[in-house]
């Protein structure tokens, strides 16, 4: 991308681009907005709302900075409102990809988008999906804006609009009908999707942002629509603005000396990682250092602890199972290790794919893991440690999520489930390694992450 002059605002801005459900195309907008303010001359600090990992990948990609996620379930609004001060309060421009439809979230109603832009003051981008409808459109744009009066919007962008006589339809029902004015359209254009899987798009790692790619969907953002109109009619932010100057919360911990050295599982096979956890392990006093289970053959010099995250281990099965090397580094590795969902699989003694082919994995833990065409569990997660564990006592209460297509064979026997939520018991915890299908989030409470730095060093 070639950049421009930069444009002058007389103010920073902030918006939300939200839809009225998953698979309008708000993630494609989303990229093509952050690569034309950036393309622009603008600073773009991109944030996800929800769990989403991989919508998150590309943002940062196309920002060039850490896209960082909003969660209102998974952690105190507190959190959250700290959280966005301190990544934003230097940027020109902050995107917010909504998750799902704006009001989606949890039973309870919270983690919507709708509950963040609240929060944090920000008005909404809707992109509605006018594929196979016109007027009609329009009447979905003005259900959203109306449904609750304390949301602010500034526009709306139509996808799939397959005219000029289907945009002429589509925008002067909205001028008529609407209060959110109609800012431009994305055309009917199968190239403009990317590819996806079951988990979603597929991961900024192994798919990467095609520089042809981007430039084709960055001509489609400015050729469409009005962004000059959506500066404007955008909520203007003070630069430097901080919505709670007080440090009352784990995301505001001032770093402190470096006392132990974790490594970090990241590659193209293990790339799901909140980057507030990655921040809050660093401020706790411990060193993070990347290693890949995919390439390397051996895992950095005097470390302390692993944490293996989330990704697509699945996808690399035979790599990670030919990594001999690697896996024998970490079946005997004698530190402390923490490994949610796709590092499960990894620790495990085996993975069979779809097709039946089963790999050897690292074996530090006892079951195997088998791929299956059905989603097995989706959606957040409140646990209760059942015994002492990496991340404190027995009792000790965690936030986060689960979302995976594969299911753990011959498990542990009970007594080593680590996790208590409702009926159920799983996971596996002793006094060196706890792994299961949750992803956590340590935005909740500092407590676990102070506890794993005590553990580490046995401090």
């Amino acid at each position: 991308m070639n950049n421009q002059p930069p444009v002058k605002l007389s103010a920073p801005v902030a918006f939300v681009v939200s839809a009225p459900s998953s698979g309008t195309g708000k993630t494609t907008v989303t990229m093509g907005l952050i690569a034309a303010l950036r393309k622009r001359g603008l600073k773009v600090q991109p944030f996800k709302s929800g769990p989403d990992y991989i919508d998150s990948a590309y943002h940062s990609k196309l920002a060039g900075r850490p896209c960082i996620n909003l969660d209102c379930w998974m952690t105190p609004e507190q959190f959250v409102k700290e959280t966005f001060s301190r990544h934003a309060h230097d940027a020109d421009v902050v995107v917010v990809e909504g998750v799902m439809g704006l009001f989606d979230g949890a039973a309870d109603g919270s983690g919507s988008t709708a509950q963040i832009a609240k929060l944090l003051d920000i008005p909404i981008l809707h992109v509605i999906n006018a594929g196979k409808s016109a007027q009609s459109a329009a009447a979905v744009l003005h259900g959203m804006e109306s449904f609750d009066p304390d949301l602010k919007s500034i526009g709306a962008i139509f996808n799939n609009i397959a005219s000029s006589g289907h945009w002429n339809s589509v925008s002067k029902t909205v001028a008529n009908g609407c209060t959110a004015p109609a800012l431009g359209y994305l055309p009917k254009n199968p190239e403009l999707a990317l590819p996806e899987r079951q988990l979603g798009l597929l991961s900024a790692f192994e798919h990467g942002l095609p520089d042809d790619y981007i430039d084709m969907l960055v001509a489609n953002i400015e050729a469409h629509i009005d962004i000059d109109a959506l500066l404007q009619n955008a909520e203007p932010r003070r630069r430097g603005e901080k919505d709670t100057p007080e440090k009352t919360s784990a995301s505001q911990r001032p770093c402190v000396e470096k006392t132990a050295r974790i490594g970090i599982a990241k590659d193209e096979a293990f790339c799901f990682y909140y980057q507030d956890n990655l921040d809050l392990l660093a401020q706790a006093g411990l060193e993070l250092v990347e290693f890949s289970p995919v390439n390397d053959q051996a895992l950095p010099a005097d470390l302390d602890g692993l944490y293996f995250g989330g990704g697509f281990p699945e996808e690399f099965s035979g790599r990670l199972s030919g990594n001999q090397s690697m896996l024998e580094a970490v079946r005997n590795f004698e530190g402390k290790i923490i490994a949610e969902c796709g590092g499960l699989i990894y620790l495990c003694r085996a993975f069979t794919s779809l097709d039946g082919t089963r790999f050897p994995m690292a074996g530090k833990i006892d079951g195997s893991i088998r791929m299956t065409n059905a989603l097995q569990a989706c959606g957040y997660r409140e646990v209760v440690t059942n015994e002492n564990t990496l991340l404190g006592p027995a009792g000790t209460v965690l936030r986060g999520h689960e979302f995976h297509w594969s299911e753990w064979e011959d498990k542990p026997p009970l007594g080593y489930g680590a996790f208590q939520t409702g009926k159920h018991e799983w996971g596996y915890a002793d006094e060196t390694v706890l792994a299961s299908y949750f992803h956590i989030h340590f935005g909740n409470s500092i407590e676990p992450v102070m506890h794993f730095k005590r553990r580490l060093k046995q401090l």
